[in-house]
């Protein structure tokens, strides 16, 4: 049975100070550890819950943070502080904060872009990583998702009920249809606070206009993702806009150990929530392990 425990991990920019809030399930002593990095639909990561569940009773200690501007982490309320350097610096300090290995990082859209940015500029190697839903080859945002993530960080309602079931709803038609646990009252408990009499998203409001920023950028990771001395598995949702064959396939063929999942269930991207996505994202890690730790296998392993 995992021990879930809250930490807070010191941020600072220069003169500029800051927390970020982490969750982590604990499993044994010396397990593999697993980095969460969620994307901008999510902002706080509470998806991760069910396979972090999973996880740490299969093996693995799972590390969830609250990126900055975001659930109980600092909010700046200063667009420039959330630069794509120190939001590099951000991940740096989660993952300098637990040293050990085996370790992996999956990441969620932007997060997993993070991730990939973060491997490049920083030349970390982990003993897997797993995208889920990002743009290989990013051409623009569309224009719909970008829109209701922008009306999100202003949103403000008159009580709590009527925040969860619009945030919920908001999901649901992005990237549903969504599983049963996953219903409003469980987006409300995460992602819901009180701002005096008014009730607003845990997202600093000023993330709007760094969404219209970096949603924005053009890049192409294929040949970064290829170039990963790792195992990497692709993950896309069956409805996924991000899902480009071409490129696709050019990680493939040109990465030393690329795995592509393809067709889970959703549109864009996976939340990752159901057992039987668990059990990928547990296969490949189990995988990868083995890799890292090749005298832990069994004679019939």
């Amino acid at each position: 049975m995992s021990n879930i425990i809250q930490r807070k991990v010191a941020i600072r920019f220069g003169p500029i100070v800051g927390e970020m809030a982490i969750r982590i399930w604990q499993a044994e002593e010396n397990a593999p550890v697993l980095f969460c990095l969620p994307g901008y639909i999510g902002h706080i990561g509470s998806e991760y819950t069910f396979l972090a569940d999973h996880l740490s009773g299969n093996g693995y200690t799972v590390i969830v943070p609250d990126i900055i501007g975001r659930g109980d982490s600092t909010y700046f309320g200063n667009v420039d502080v959330y630069s794509p350097k120190n939001m590099l610096m951000t991940i740096h300090a989660l993952f300098s904060a637990f040293p050990g290995r085996p370790r992996f990082v999956i990441g969620t859209s932007w997060g997993g872009v993070m991730a990939v940015f973060y491997i490049q500029a920083f030349r970390e190697r982990f003993d897997g990583v797993i995208l889920n839903d990002i743009p290989l080859i990013n051409y623009g945002p569309n224009e719909e998702f970008r829109a209701r993530l922008i009306e999100m960080c202003g949103a403000e309602f008159d009580t709590w009920d009527e925040a969860a079931k619009w945030g919920y709803d908001v999901l649901d038609r992005t990237l549903g249809p969504l599983p049963d646990h996953l219903d409003a009252e469980f987006f409300g408990k995460n992602y819901v606070r009180q701002v005096g009499d008014r009730y607003r998203y845990k997202i600093d409001p000023v993330l709007a206009d760094v969404i219209k920023q970096t949603m924005s950028a053009q890049f192409d990771l294929t040949n970064t993702i290829a170039a990963i001395p790792s195992p990497v598995a692709l993950l896309f949702g069956a409805e996924s806009w991000h899902r480009d064959a071409a490129a696709i396939n050019f990680v493939r063929k040109n990465g030393s150990d690329v795995t592509v999942f393809d067709s889970l269930a959703g549109k864009h991207p996976p939340l990752l929530a159901t057992r039987d996505q668990h059990m990928i994202v547990q296969g490949f890690m189990d995988y990868a392990t083995k890799k890292a730790q090749p005298w832990k296998q069994t004679s019939n392993a």
